[in-house]
């Protein structure tokens, strides 16, 4: 619930706070009466002194605790900065959104130069405010957008570049704001929420929304395994959209079969370059990149088999893993994920039902999740704490039967779980006549309550709306989408506008698997462009 917020906002140069889109904010804002808006009016904003914007933010700003919040405007992110340098101690405060921000001489306007300060303590800032977003647009032409970028790297802040906006002015259509007020709304909430970072073993992410593994099907790789530039390009522009995480398609760490997509992740010389490539644009905008292993096989639901294999080929299997996973780490991903889940190798192997083997990789709970468990404790024993590994798991509908093979596999070290559909145990798992997802999202809600390992839910969620439903009921800790991805590439920056935003048509057919020129949401976005 939210109690006794404070917010401060603070305009720019030639500006006050009766102009552009502070009013509207501040209306919206204080419909809930326990939210305290206050939109500063600078001193002289067209002549501009740094000691009387200083002055006025001295004296206007009550208290600084962690139910404070700042909103500045270009100049007035300026004067926040300054403002923040003069204190000896900065204490804990809950957030600060710097529109069109900067901190560089702008030759357009030489009147501000002399609020330009270096050697801004940033890291003093970074401790003491718990969000930090820097707002930018591609098209600003007074603030270059690189400037933006260059501040929220140096606040180490969620970046939000929009497609169009410019100085985010009344002149360039903004008396109202609709996106920052959903960044505010998101960030002073009490509830956690798509949004807010998350942290795992000192390995920070930007939000909870989570790219979900798919292979773009209408891309190939080249013939040596190595990602063409069409399928770099693909998860490069994904990079600029705003989530946390992005999961790669899946990775065969062995040259015995071909994958979908034809990706692969085995030889260092021909593999290591392109991870580097896709891994140095995910973090040039603050996203953690895994890459999904999988080890190429025909799917259980196809025909597929694990159980004619020796035990020396399981062992070589899974020597193949473990080696694909010290390369993602030298190409300087931030974990990798095995992929366990859809009828593909490891998920016969920890299944019931697909899984008759008679050695040591079959039989009970534990002997089946054996191999996992194998590829996990010798990964963590050659590479550092905080590359992660997360565990792509196939439920079967039955519940017992699944938190048995998890538990194995969080006993082993593995650091967070992304529940997907599997080979099933059963025909069905009953759900609440009230329950508002399906039954992947139930399974990993059950999960949820029984390991103590962060979870990834996925499967149909649509919107942001429903995922903020699914965090603030502690169902999961992550966030996964795929199919509102791809019909529109925008859906972040689009669902801050409508959290309700659903671009997805759900077509019977999804044609991402053949033509995704074809796919009626994205043409119908064309049109619109």
């Amino acid at each position: 619930m939210i109690t006794e917020k404070r917010i401060y906002v603070i305009h720019g140069f030639n500006a006050s706070a009766g102009r552009h889109w502070f009013p509207w904010l501040k209306q919206k804002l204080t419909s809930d009466n326990k939210i305290s808006v206050k939109v500063l009016d600078m001193p002289s904003p067209t002549e501009p002194k740094p000691e009387e914007w200083i002055g006025k933010l001295s004296e206007s700003i009550e208290k600084l605790d962690q139910d404070t919040y700042f909103i500045a405007h270009s100049l007035g992110c300026i004067a926040l900065l300054d403002y923040f340098e003069t204190l000896k101690e900065l204490p804990k405060i809950g957030g600060i959104i710097f529109v069109s921000g900067f901190n560089q001489k702008l030759v357009n306007i030489p009147e501000i130069n002399d609020f330009i300060r270096t050697g801004i303590e940033y890291k003093k800032i970074i401790n003491a405010a718990t969000s930090r977003v820097v707002v930018t647009a591609v098209n600003d032409e007074i603030v270059p957008t690189e400037f933006s970028k260059e501040l929220a790297d140096c606040l180490e802040a969620k970046l939000f570049q929009l497609s169009a906006g410019g100085h985010f002015l009344d002149s360039d259509g903004f008396s109202e704001f609709p996106q920052i007020y959903e960044i505010v709304t998101s960030i002073i909430s009490d509830k956690i929420n798509t949004m807010q970072n998350f942290e795992i073993a000192s390995v920070n992410f930007k939000n909870r929304m989570v790219m979900a593994p798919m292979v773009p099907f209408h891309l190939k790789a080249n013939d040596d395994g190595s990602m063409s530039e069409k399928q770099i390009a693909h998860y490069s522009d994904f990079a600029s959209r705003g989530m946390g995480l992005i999961i790669s398609q899946t990775l065969s760490v062995s040259n015995k079969n071909s994958i979908d997509g034809g990706a692969c992740v085995y030889n260092k010389n021909m593999h290591e370059p392109y991870l580097k490539e896709i891994v140095q644009k995910c973090h040039e905008n603050k996203v953690r990149f895994f890459a999904q292993l999988g080890y190429p096989s025909i799917s259980y639901f196809k025909g597929g088999s694990i159980n004619d294999l020796s035990t020396s080929e399981i062992v070589t299997i899974r020597e193949e893993f473990i080696k694909a996973a010290l390369l993602c780490e030298e190409a300087g991903c931030d974990g990798i994920e095995l992929h366990g889940a859809n009828g593909f190798f490891l998920n016969m192997i920890t299944s019931d039902p697909a899984n008759k083997r008679s050695d040591q990789y079959g039989g009970s709970a534990s002997n089946r999740a054996r191999l996992i468990k194998e590829i996990i404790k010798e990964i963590k024993k050659s590479l550092k704490d905080d590359f992660l590994i997360s565990y792509r798991f196939g439920c079967s509908w039955n519940l017992t039967l699944d938190l048995e093979i998890v538990n194995e596999l969080v006993e082993s070290g593995l650091d967070l779980i992304h529940v997907c559909s599997g080979i099933p145990n059963q025909k069905n798992l009953e759900l609440p006549s009230d329950y508002e997802f399906n039954r992947t999202v139930y399974t990993a809600s059950f999960l949820k309550t029984k390991i103590n390992i962060p979870v990834i839910a996925v499967s149909e969620i649509r919107t942001m709306n429903r995922g903020n439903i699914l965090l603030k009921n502690k169902v999961c800790d992550l966030v996964a989408y795929g199919r509102p991805f791809l019909a529109d590439k925008n859906f972040i920056i689009e669902s801050m506008r409508n959290p309700n935003y659903e671009p997805c048509f759900n077509c019977k057919y999804c044609f991402w698997y053949s033509d995704n020129s074809k796919c009626p949401a994205q043409r119908k976005l064309q049109n619109i462009q």
